[in-house]
């Protein structure tokens, strides 16, 4: 487990063979990346970790969508939020000032999301969570 809350798995030469960074779920860290078609998916309730009601994705078109979904089924509804960077998002990031940021491929920011209360992660330990 690294200070940054990724648990890694490597081989005896130190290469990487799986993070945890790689398969998120309802929560992203602060230096976690989310490539396109990465996805966070809210719990079912607060006890019941299965998918809940919420998907927060970075499709493979560039767009980063919050959906709601249909239950029983994993299908997601139409976007309840979107920031409409079709053709130009390429990743979530999650950076050490507690800013999350969606970016192009050049690195320029096109969204950035901030927590009124926004504190470096270096004087806190610091979560983001999709709720259910």
């Amino acid at each position: 487990m690294l200070n940054s809350g990724n648990l890694v798995v490597a081989s005896n030469d130190s290469a990487t063979l799986w993070q945890s960074f790689d398969e998120p779920t309802d929560t992203i860290l602060p230096t976690q990346i989310l490539s396109q078609g990465s996805r966070l998916v809210a719990r079912f309730s607060e006890t019941n970790y299965s998918s809940g009601r919420f998907e927060f994705i970075l499709q493979t078109d560039g767009n980063l969508v919050l959906y709601t979904t249909n239950f029983p089924l994993d299908s997601p509804n139409t976007a309840y939020w979107s920031t409409k960077t079709v053709g130009s998002g390429f990743q979530v990031i999650y950076n050490l000032s507690g800013y999350i940021s969606l970016t192009a491929r050049n690195g320029s920011v096109l969204n950035t999301t901030v927590a009124s209360n926004a504190a470096s992660t270096s004087q806190f330990y610091q979560r983001a969570i999709l709720e259910y």
